[in-house]
């Protein structure tokens, strides 16, 4: 994780204290697009 990340993550725990529920909505994550099922094609 570079500099930036940790910097990021290190605000956002102060923005939710330990115990603090929150939902993911969205994400752009490229790993989730390969592996989703319902875009799966067998060659």
């Amino acid at each position: 994780m570079d500099e930036m990340n940790r910097k990021r993550v290190e605000v956002l725990r102060k923005q939710y204290p330990s115990g603090c529920t929150v939902e993911l909505v969205s994400m752009d994550d490229e790993l989730s697009r390969i592996l989703d099922n319902s875009s799966y094609q067998e060659f």
